[in-house]
């Protein structure tokens, strides 16, 4: 391959009034497919599934695809199958129909889900670089514009597209800022909070109380509450007292 560091001299060598595009050296110029397939249509009426309901429901698993294909043709090659499985057992057509065409919708989906990869990686792509592209643009026609208003007529489609362009980085502005007071507002009560609870913890607690023959004796109400009162001799009750052997429920009392 051969390379050259001589450029092309354009035959005009007046001045541009149009300021230079602006160099993107790390963004390359990324181009969409050329012949891009389209995507079916889904047919009307197409059953939908809710979550509830797909998780319920019974699925194979990949030994099980994988033997569809041989499982349709076996029965498709049977000869005998009333006698091989009953009279009970369902049309052999049908059987037929089901395995072939659930292998067929499997595959499919296989294929829907690697295509619908494949097309979110161009739109990523296509999109960053027409991004690219579009911005460098913009900044010439809003140059162009400031001497020929009446390019805005011309291409509306472009001034409705750098407005957007404009508004969506605004917006992305201003939710960057919000996020990062709200991140500093909670790093700002959880450095508070470190804080008490750091202070609370070095705080002296109460001195112990003083020992007493080896044992700490606590003042009166230290450990919650009043002292509980000390019951009454039993000489202070008045009045006459069974003996022990009349001490029974409905024996009467000795006078």
């Amino acid at each position: 391959m051969t390379t050259s560091n001589s450029k092309p001299v354009s035959q005009s060598q007046s001045p541009s009034s149009h300021p230079a595009s602006p160099v993107h050296p790390h963004a390359p110029v990324v181009m969409p497919p050329a012949n891009l397939a389209k995507t079916p249509v889904v047919p009307v009426g197409a059953p939908t599934l809710a979550k509830g309901e797909v998780k319920r429901m019974r699925h194979l698993n990949t030994p099980q695809v994988a033997a569809l294909a041989a499982l349709g043709a076996e029965f498709q090659r049977s000869q005998t199958w009333t006698e091989d499985f009953g009279i009970h057992v369902p049309s052999q057509a049908v059987m037929v129909s089901m395995v072939t065409g659930t292998a067929a919708v499997i595959t499919e989906s296989v294929n829907a889900k690697n295509w619908a990869t494949y097309l979110h990686d161009e739109r990523v792509l296509c999109s960053d670089s027409l991004s690219l592209q579009l911005e460098s643009v913009g900044t010439m026609f809003e140059a162009a514009l400031a001497q020929n208003p009446g390019l805005a007529q011309t291409y509306p489609s472009l001034v409705t597209y750098l407005a957007a362009q404009r508004s969506g980085a605004v917006k992305a502005r201003v939710s960057r800022k919000a996020k990062a007071a709200a991140a500093k507002a909670k790093a700002a009560a959880t450095h508070a909070w470190s804080s008490t609870a750091a202070a609370v913890a070095t705080e002296p607690g109460p001195a112990p109380p003083p020992r007493v023959g080896g044992r700490r004796c606590f003042p009166p109400g230290a450990l919650g509450g009043a002292r509980r009162a000390r019951a009454p001799p039993a000489a202070a009750f008045a009045g006459p007292v069974a003996p022990r052997a009349e001490r029974r429920v409905g024996a009467p009392l000795s006078a």
